[in-house]
């Protein structure tokens, strides 16, 4: 029948729309893939944490330590040290310990007015803070300090180079004193004295020689043919000089004895 202008068109649905089913679910895992892929911001942040610096070990600390009476004692007081180490303000750190070391200590801070048992003492309490910064601060770094990074405590390395020159003057000032009084004990030894005459005679004819065979030769005496001329002179310098040693340790055992 034909079709009228005024009716209005309504198309019979096609068959293959019956067959087709939608369905706003998702496939099934699709929802579970995606949420298991997700992040939870809040719990990485709450979960995050500053890296810590590495604490300082017995194995960082200088194994020299352990060479002295007190190395184990000494090696933990370092340790010690070094973890509390305040790498902001090294200097007013060392001082004010170094300050409360020798008011324990009831001792002076003037080296002339220190004896040598309390530089020996503040010596080695200076040593132990110089090491506690290196090791605090290789900890902290990962190396050792540099000239540069240690210029902040300049005048505590300078305290201990005044406090080692200061031990070694009075260690020398002592060996020449029991040497003067060895000396003064030998003086009545006529044996002695006449050795001590040649001796230096001695010596002074062979210093001539050297003189005169470095102006003709330009090199000292180092070859036996060298001294070939002086040889006798040289045999009975020896011999002198080991005589005089035992004389002077004989006496050394005699004023031992005495004491």
């Amino acid at each position: 029948m034909p079709r009228r202008k005024n009716d209005q068109y309504s198309p019979l649905p096609s068959p293959r729309l019956h067959s087709l089913e939608f369905s706003s679910t998702p496939p099934s895992g699709l929802g579970s893939k995606r949420r298991a892929g997700k992040f939870n911001f809040k719990e990485l942040d709450n979960n995050t944490e500053e890296p810590k610096q590495p604490e300082i070990s017995e194995m960082e600390v200088d194994p020299t330590l352990n060479q002295s009476p007190n190395g184990s004692t000494q090696k933990q007081n370092l340790i010690l040290l070094a973890r509390s180490f305040d790498l902001h303000n090294p200097l007013a750190f060392v001082t004010t310990n170094l300050r409360k070391q020798a008011n324990k200590a009831n001792r002076t801070q003037e080296l002339e007015d220190m004896s040598v048992a309390e530089k020996v003492e503040e010596k080695a309490e200076v040593k132990l803070q110089l090491r506690a910064f290196d090791h605090a601060f290789r900890s902290k770094h990962g190396r050792m300090p540099t000239k540069s990074d240690k210029e902040p405590l300049r005048s505590v390395y300078q305290r201990y180079r005044d406090l080692t020159k200061a031990i070694e003057n009075h260690e020398k000032e002592q060996k020449e004193a029991e040497e003067y009084t060895d000396t003064q004990s030998l003086g009545t030894n006529s044996e002695y004295i006449a050795l001590k005459k040649e001796k230096k005679r001695l010596q002074c004819f062979l210093h001539q020689f050297q003189a005169e065979f470095i102006t003709q030769h330009g090199r000292k005496v180092q070859y036996a043919q060298d001294r070939a001329p002086v040889q006798r002179e040289y045999d009975e310098y020896k011999a002198l000089k080991a005589k005089l040693a035992a004389i002077e340790e004989t006496q050394n055992l005699i004023n031992a004895l005495r004491e």
